[in-house]
């Protein structure tokens, strides 16, 4: 369950700011030998499209664990090993 955020505006006023959901993660090489991970969010509650953020990311293992931070974790997953991101490290 996600915790609304209060922002305040320039009259003051409080209103909330939804979370973002991802939608997917694209992964592509970087020219260091890392990875970019980009990163698609739900359209907000308007409707609108949210810009892509992207993350450089240095290493395979850094890559899997800023994955499962962006996805939270998987309640269907019961071992490590059987997880599509064992084979990252």
């Amino acid at each position: 369950m996600y915790k609304p955020q209060l922002t305040h505006g320039l009259s003051g006023a409080r209103r909330t700011k939804a979370k973002k959901h991802v939608r997917e993660i694209r992964v592509r090489r970087a020219a260091s030998g890392g990875f970019i991970s980009e990163i698609h969010h739900e359209p907000d509650e308007d409707g609108l499209p949210q810009k892509p953020e992207e993350h450089i990311v240095p290493s395979p293992a850094a890559l899997r664990d800023h994955v499962a931070q962006q996805l939270g974790p998987d309640p269907n997953e019961q071992d490590e090993q059987d997880s599509p991101l064992a084979g990252l490290r």
